[in-house]
């Protein structure tokens, strides 16, 4: 993109200036008397920088000023890369050690005192240089730059933005998977940034469609594509993790997983157009019952079309008024005041240009809140709108979006560098959180983890980044905490786009397939792409990338040399790289903070500098990188142990060890990693113990143990880790107890003690010093008969939130304390059939969103006389029945704020609240609802989301206000439903329409599924359609009731119900003759006040007459 990513030498130039003015560069002049030559290549650097501002505003029109700041930019990135490197000699000099060393007591070598001197002097003289190539007038800018300051919008929770203009394109679409009972794959098609993604989720998290199918995955799919990633991504959504099927059985368990399920999967953002590729696919995704869909979102129509000609769902641009209210609601979210309208006016021409794409229009209006005037008119004007000419080549570039062109022209200088760094990442890429951070640490983007959060929801808010959630089930949505540990960001295509044109000439990008590598000096990043086996040739790298990223390589065996002369790297990313050790020329790699080589199954140890027998130097070990600040090696499989000088990583604040399987220990000196915050051992199945040094973890935050299947026990220090505030220990099945150290974790939040099936002596302990633990699970601890007190006065585990004490089989009592916790959102209790005294204080939970109390018994619940009137207190007897909601109604009804609920067998989610006149199912009572009683409440039966009670009675019929109101009850759609019961009530019949009654029973058609059905009042001569066709409509009907139809004078041909056992027919006045016959099975006939004369005929030889 011309003239667009020479932005990114002002944000290098200001990297260098910030770096010169450090505290170090301050000691080193002073020791050296160089204060002349530093102060003097600051000068120059300022008054560059102080002019860029109306350099960058001549970019686009002037080839002479592209060309400048290329140079400008590369010198900058080299003067980066001295600084860096200088800085390093300095600070190590001593004892090879860059710790703990106080700026005032360096050291500076002879021999670097003679090059520092000469390389402050050549960096002067680069600038001076390229100041003097200019052809254009260097003004030195005065005015104010407010690109230099950080704005911090005030912010609160986040809020889900409402979707505007895509209504009845939800209708359309979820009418096909509702109706369409011919098509499996529905593709919705076109152009990026219109919203395929959005109106697909919209779809996909409907209260109807969680209720219709048995399962719902979505899958990203993107460029990346294979039958095998979708067919992972599958398994891991259903089981929790896919790494332990290999290729040839992955096909084999999705289709388990699919085989008689009604399912929902969407595969998004998908540009496959290979038809082999497809029909694999296809094949896979072949199993499941009748109903089942697939949605495919893409922006290729020819993909589109292959997929179901008969039914792409093409997407068009968004309304001119949908994207003005989205303008609106982004540029001016308090409301137009008097004195805005002139930005009204331009905002107006705006969303014009934006062409009906939502992704352009939320982009521009977020830049432009709360900018001035001028910032308007120059977004208006921008010749960014029309078609893109490089004035030094001629050429012109119209794949990207001119909206987001602009956006990234008003970028701040400071989210410039980030923003280019993704793409260095493959589209449709998916990081999490803590990951992204520490690689724009390494990079010195940002130089903490709270101003790189601040850059985050900044890119948030320009729609240039979006927060997405690796899980999508609802327990789990309200399982999570506030501030989730684990969050994970993802980039619109179209935002990619954008940062590759930016990246230009940043970003090296190979190919493994094409076999193409675009050498240039001056790139910073390399992507690597699609490697199997072959490693690139080391003389094919960029000289100057600060970082490598590998993806969709496997099997690589790189060479000794293969990181000979990529000594400036600080990022290695390179997941399933093959090698038994490291490659000796990482030793080159100075610089290193970040590395990954997760999954890489054939690495065996981290071998130490020097031999322990020989004391010679054998190869590279990790101990060396000495500025490593991150490490990943999860899935090294056969890792057997970690060097025994690990200690000597004392910046190593990220270490992840998940699934190394061969890892049996941690060395003796672990303890001593003291910047360590976070540390994952999880699926560690042979680490039996922790070190004692474990306990001098001082900075360690999280924590995650789950699924090492060997540890016994923690070490009796172990509570005397001050910060912790994540730990996880689930499925840890030997682990038999706590220490008693445990107590004084005082900072803990999230506490995952799940499936610890042999924990039984947890009552032990006291919760009373961790007033800050939100998040508790203890699910499947089978053994654990009694719970710790969680409050002991105003001490203890008063803000839990989260409470999750499912499957705990012995547990036979609560702690009195439990009715504290009045601050609980999440409650599960499913099947814990021996804990009935939380029933008694349930009511004190008045902040519960979701409560799951199925596989319960009932209780026979009495208050006692001579309680206290401080507490109340309850004697609970079981009742022998399940559970139900009717036990519950004056408990629930009071719960407000209640989404989700399950008890016996009923599951109701509604994110405005569970209404109270659910609380009596599986009996519902309809009345008015509105403020002016214009419509009825049947609607809420919408609000059941899963029924194992077969049941389901609906009383009142008469106050539905239209067929409509009785269509969306969607009936039809519970194929779980075994016994319904339809009601009216006589005493309103004088002011119901008789034809209004028709049209309602006609739009509550049961499932054909259906055993047991009642129909009762009903005050119509005429049945409904599916009532004359209920041989076909109600095939597996055994049971039938029609009471009070005192209209009607005939009944439909009962008689080839070929399954009815029982049949009632009461109170039909006018019901003068039928024919029942044949009635093969009926075994049990109840005729009861019937016409007088009325005749039924059975059979030949069997005639009923009443006489």
């Amino acid at each position: 993109m011309v003239g667009v990513g020479e932005f990114l030498a002002s944000a290098a130039l200001k990297q260098v200036g910030g770096m010169l003015g450090s505290a170090i560069w301050e000691a080193i002049a002073s020791q050296l008397k160089l204060g002349d030559e530093l102060k003097g290549l600051k000068d120059t650097v300022d008054t560059i920088q102080n002019s860029m501002v109306r350099v960058e505003k001549r970019l686009n029109k002037d080839g002479d000023v592209c060309v400048w700041m290329r140079e400008l930019k590369a010198a900058a990135y080299d003067m980066e890369d001295i600084i860096m490197e200088l800085e390093g000699d300095i600070l190590s000099n001593k004892d090879g050690s860059q710790n703990n060393k106080s700026t005032t007591e360096i050291s500076i070598p002879l021999m670097l005192r003679r090059s520092m001197a000469s390389k402050l002097k050549d960096m002067k003289q680069r600038l001076d240089n390229i100041e003097k190539l200019r052809r254009f007038d260097l003004m030195v800018d005065t005015s104010s730059d407010d690109q230099d300051v950080i704005q911090m919008r005030a912010t609160g929770p986040c809020l889900v933005e409402g979707i505007l203009g895509r209504d009845q394109d939800k209708v359309e679409l979820m009418k096909l998977l509702q109706e369409d009972c011919k098509h499996t794959i529905i593709p919705i098609y076109g152009f990026g940034g219109l919203g395929k993604t959005t109106l697909a989720q919209m779809v996909f998290d409907d209260n109807t469609t969680k209720r219709d199918f048995d399962i719902q995955i979505w899958v990203y799919v993107s460029t990346s594509f294979s039958d095998e990633k979708i067919g992972r991504s599958i398994i891991s959504q259903v089981d929790g993790q896919s790494n332990q099927y290999d290729l040839s059985s992955v096909q084999m368990r999705v289709e388990m997983i699919l085989r008689g399920k009604k399912y929902l999967i969407v595969l998004d953002d998908l540009w496959e157009e290979n038809t082999g590729q497809l029909e694999k696919i296809e094949a896979m995704l072949k199993g499941g019952a009748p109903g089942r869909k697939i949605i495919v979102t893409t922006r290729s129509e020819q993909v589109a079309k292959r997929l179901n000609r008969e039914l792409p769902f093409k997407l068009g641009a968004l309304q001119y008024d949908d994207c003005w209210k989205l303008f609106k609601a982004k540029a001016f979210p308090n409301g137009i005041k008097e004195s805005e309208m002139a930005k009204v006016h331009m905002g107006e021409k705006i969303v014009e240009k934006c062409g009906g794409v939502p992704l352009a229009v939320k982009s521009l209006g977020d830049r432009l809140l709360d900018m001035p005037m001028h910032k308007w008119e120059e977004t208006l004007k921008s010749d960014l709108w029309e078609d893109e000419r490089d004035p030094t080549t001629g050429t012109t570039s119209t794949l990207i979006l001119p909206s987001l062109k602009i956006s990234y022209y008003h970028m701040p200088y400071y989210l410039r560098p980030c923003f280019v760094y993704f793409s260095a990442f493959p589209k449709g890429f998916i990081i999490e959180k803590r990951e992204l951070i520490h690689k724009w640490i390494a990079l010195r983007f940002v130089l903490t983890t709270h101003r790189a959060e601040e850059y985050l929801q900044e890119l948030c808010q320009m729609s240039f980044l979006e927060a997405t959630s690796d899980s999508i089930s609802i327990s789990a949505r309200y399982s999570k905490l506030n501030n989730p540990h684990n969050v994970l960001f993802k980039m619109h295509d179209l935002v990619h786009e954008l940062a590759r044109s930016v990246a230009i000439e940043e970003v090296a990008v190979c190919d493994g397939k094409q076999r193409s590598f675009g050498k240039e000096d001056n790139y910073r990043y390399t992507l690597l792409l699609n490697f199997k086996g072959q490693y690139p040739k080391c003389k094919d790298m960029p000289l100057k990338a600060r970082a490598a990223h590998f993806s969709g390589c496997t099997g690589c065996e790189p060479s000794k040399g293969a990181f000979s002369e990529t000594k400036w790297l600080r990022v290695l990313d390179f997941p399933r790289m093959q090698t038994v050790e490291l490659p000796s020329s990482m030793e080159n790699l100075h610089h290193l903070q970040f590395l990954n080589l997760s999954e890489n199954t054939s690495l065996k140890k981290l071998h130490s500098s020097f031999s322990e027998k020989l004391k010679l130097h054998s190869s590279t070990s990790i101990c060396d990188f000495q500025k490593l600040h991150y490490l990943d090696l999860h899935g090294c499989s056969n890792l057997s142990e970690l060097p025994g000088p690990i200690n000597k990583l004392q910046v190593l604040e990220h270490l992840d060890l998940s699934g190394c399987t061969s890892l049996q220990k941690l060395p003796s000196r672990f303890g001593e990693l003291r910047k360590l915050s976070f540390l994952n051992l999880s699926c560690c199945s042979k680490l039996e113990m922790l070190p004692d040094s474990f306990s001098l973890l001082e900075n360690l935050e999280h924590l995650d143990l789950s699924g090492c299947t060997s540890l016994q026990k923690l070490p009796s220090q172990f509570g005397e880790l001050p910060k912790l505030s994540f730990f996880n220990l689930s499925c840890c099945s030997k682990l038999e107890m706590l220490p008693d150290s445990f107590s004084l974790l005082k900072n803990l939040e999230h506490l995952n003690l799940s499936s610890c099936c042999q924990l039984n002596q947890l009552h032990t302990l006291s919760f009373k010093r961790m007033k800050g633990l939100l998040y508790l699970n203890m699910s499947g601890c089978t053994c654990l008969a009694a719970l710790p007190e969680f409050c002991v006065g105003n001490d203890g585990c008063l803000n839990l939130e989260i409470l999750d004490l499912s499957d705990c089989a012995r547990l036979i009592d609560l702690s009195e304390s439990s009715a504290r916790l009045n601050k609980l959102r999440f409650l599960n209790l499913s099947g814990c059939p021996c804990i009935p005294k939380i029933i008694c204080f349930l009511g004190n939970f008045v902040n519960l969103e979701y409560l799951n109390l199925s596989a319960l018994p009932g209780f026979d619940v009495r208050k006692d006389s001579e309680a206290p009137s401080s507490s109340t207190q309850h004697s609970t007897d079981y009742s022998g029945e399940e559970l139900s909601l009717k036990m519950l109604h004056d408990t629930l009804k009071n719960m407000h704020r209640l989404e989700y609920l399950s008890v016996g067998g009923m599951s109701l989610f509604s994110k405005e609240g569970i209404s109270s006149d659910l609380l009596t199912l599986p009996d519902f009572v309809v009345s008015e609802s509105g403020s002016s009683g214009d419509c009825s409440n049947i609607i809420l039966l919408q609000n059941i989301l899963h029924s194992t009670n077969s049941e389901l009675n609906i009383k009142c019929l008469e106050v539905v206000k239209s067929a409509e109101e009785a269509k969306g009850v969607q009936l039809g759609r519970r194929h779980r439903l075994a016994s319904l019961s339809l009601e009216w009530s006589l005493l309103e019949w004088s002011e119901e329409p008789e034809a209004m009654t028709m049209d309602v029973l006609e739009n509550l058609k049961p499932h054909p599924a259906l055993k047991h059905l009642t129909i009762r009042g009903y005050n119509y001569s005429m049945f409904p359609s599916w009532m004359w066709e209920i041989c076909s409509t109600l095939p597996n009907l055994v049971k039938l009731v029609l009471s009070g139809l005192v209209e009607c004078d005939q009944l439909p041909p009962l008689g080839n119900l070929s399954n009815l056992e029982e049949l009632t027919i009461c109170n039909m006045p006018k019901l003068m003759e039928a024919c029942l016959a044949p009635c093969r099975n009926l075994k049990r006939l109840l005729l009861v006040k019937l016409a007088s004369g009325c005749t039924l005929l059975f059979c030949q030889w069997f005639v009923f007459e009443n006489k």
